[in-house]
Formats: C-alpha cells, structure tokens, sequence
C-alpha cells in the first residue's frame, strides 16, 4: 500500500526534523499494544537458552548500563521481529534519499528498578572505519509503560569531523560550556523509537528509577556504497548465533572487569553467575593469590550457541538476513 499525502507530509517533516536538530522521536507500538510487548520481552529473556532459575528474575546481565551481551539475546524471535520493524521505518524515512541502507546488531537492555549506569560525560559515537559520505544512526525502541529520555546538544552532528573514533569525549572547554548552555532532554514516550545522528553530541544520565527499563538499540547505516564496515560482516555470527560485535566495534560482555578487579564485588558475580547454566561458566582462580580457591563465574564474553552446544533458534530467513546488507532504500 502506498502512503497517502499526510503520511508522505509527515516523513519529509520527520526527515527534515532529523537532518536539522540530529535527532527524531517517532511512534513505534500502538499503545494498546506496549503492555503486551513488554511481555513477550521479560518471557523472551526468560527463556534464554544460556539461564537457570531465571522464573522470576529481571536481571540478565551485570552492569548498571543493563545492555545483555549473551548470544541468544540476538538471535531469539522476538528481537527478530522488532529489528525488523526497525528497519522498515528507517527504510521509510530514507526512502527518497537515494541511497543504500542496512540495520546493524546490537543489545537488548533490561535495566532493573533501583539499578542505574554509571554517568558518561558528553562524548560522540564513531564508529571506527565509517566512510566520510556514510552516516551511521543511533537510536532506541522504548518498550516502558513510562517516557524514557536522552540528553543531547541539537544541531552538534553538524560539526566538522575530526580523527575521533569510538567514544569520543568532549573535552575542550569551548565545546563543554556549549553543551551546558543548549544540552536539551528528548522525551521518548512510551512505545517510540528515537532516531539521533551518531555523532551528535550526548551523555548518559545517571538516574535511578523505581521501575524496569526495556529497550532496543536500533543502529542503521546509509551508504552511497554496498561494502560492509568490518563490524558488520555478520555471517558466521548468524550462522552460529553468536555474540556481535555492536557499530562502536566492541564485543558485548556479561559482567564489567570490576566486578573481578574488586574484591568486595567478587561474591556477588560469583552469586549472580549461579543463574548461568554450566556450560557458560568457567572456575576461575585468583592470579594473585592461588591459596584462594578458585570461583564459579559465567564467562565474561560468551561463545555462540552452536559452540556451547546449546538449543538454536530457527534459521535466519532470506529477508531476515537482507536487512544486514547495503541496498537500495
């Protein structure tokens, strides 16, 4: 079905909204839909080939940030489905752009009530590698009963580019007093999906809340090109439903290296490792001090599903594989 002259009004307004201030909020569920989906979200996390004793639990990784790093985490139905949709609404608002497109992985995130992230100073994502005429989107499907809420400089993806790659701090002083005199928090209502230019300025607020927190992360490329970046060459990690690596070039993990590095953390990763089945974890000694018998702890990265032998997901489809390639939009 074709949209209509109002459905085609609003995407160049959305389009020209995202080019001008960086950043877009648009609908994603039906509200009547979000409560259910949020659902289907827990039971999926739930039934993590990778967990034990997981019937009433909500936390799946270990971390304030909450992004699960396992490999079923990419590959089960659910999150198919919704990068799907994903894809179809940057297809959507890029429509007319003339360029080639692709979704890109990345995490699932169940932040439990009372757990926060750590504060990220203002900083940009740049994903390592990207050609100067692509350009690379971040972004989010707020899955909550409640807004979700990002902090950004409007207008900062404009910037010249420099050498910067991957987490890329703001640090002069120029920049900084910039960011506290325009910094402006986005509300994300309840079942939205944010679209925001990689490269625009951000900071992850530090904030506790009294309830969960569901999100998908919706990367999405578009390219004058068909070559995939070195970060996106997913076959294999398809094929054997593995871990990917997410655009900044990082390979998610289960548990942050403190949790190890610090004494006083170490029974509570050893605790939180009891929810992983044996497979995935590992008795891991103390370098420092052999005398201290070693832990059972959940692997820091995991391999895929197919090398830890553990139940598969059905085969990726011909058109769940397409939206991982350039193509025309």
């Amino acid at each position: 079905m074709k949209p209509n002259k109002h459905q085609m009004e609003n995407v160049e307004h959305c389009v020209w909204h995202l080019a001008t201030a960086g950043y877009l909020v648009i609908p994603f569920i039906a509200s009547d839909d979000i409560e259910h989906t949020r659902g289907r979200f827990l039971a999926t996390a739930r039934g993590f080939p990778e967990f034990q004793n997981v019937e009433t639990r909500v936390q799946f990784v270990a971390g304030g940030f909450s992004a699960l790093g396992n490999p079923a985490s990419f590959h089960n139905p659910f999150v198919r489905e919704m990068r799907q949709k994903a894809f179809a609404t940057h297809r959507q608002l890029f429509a007319n752009s003339g360029l080639n497109g692709h979704a890109l992985f990345d995490r699932m995130m169940l932040r439990p009530a009372g757990k926060s992230p750590t504060k990220e100073s203002w900083h940009r994502d740049v994903t390592p590698g990207l050609p100067a005429e692509d350009t690379m989107y971040g972004g989010w499907v707020n899955f909550d009963s409640l807004p979700q809420y990002f902090s950004c400089v409007p207008k900062s993806h404009n910037d010249a580019k420099n050498n910067a790659a991957g987490f890329a701090k703001i640090k002069s002083v120029a920049q900084l007093n910039r960011c506290k005199r325009h910094k402006t928090v986005v509300e994300i209502p309840a079942g939205h999906m944010i679209v925001f230019h990689q490269n625009l300025i951000h900071e992850v607020i530090a904030k506790t809340l009294d309830r969960h927190q569901y999100r998908l992360f919706t990367p999405f490329r578009t390219t004058p090109g068909t070559d995939l970046l070195p970060c996106c060459t997913y076959d294999n990690v398809i094929c054997d439903q593995g871990v990917p690596l997410i655009p900044s070039g990082q390979r998610p993990t289960i548990w942050p290296h403190a949790n190890w590095n610090y004494p006083l953390q170490r029974p509570g990763l050893e605790t939180f490792s009891a929810h992983f089945k044996d497979v995935v974890c590992h008795q891991k000694q103390l370098q420092t001090d052999l005398s201290v018998p070693p832990m059972r702890i959940v692997a820091q990265k995991m391999d895929s599903l197919r090398k830890l032998n553990l139940p598969m997901y059905p085969d990726y489809t011909d058109a769940e594989r397409a939206i991982f390639v350039p193509t025309a939009l």
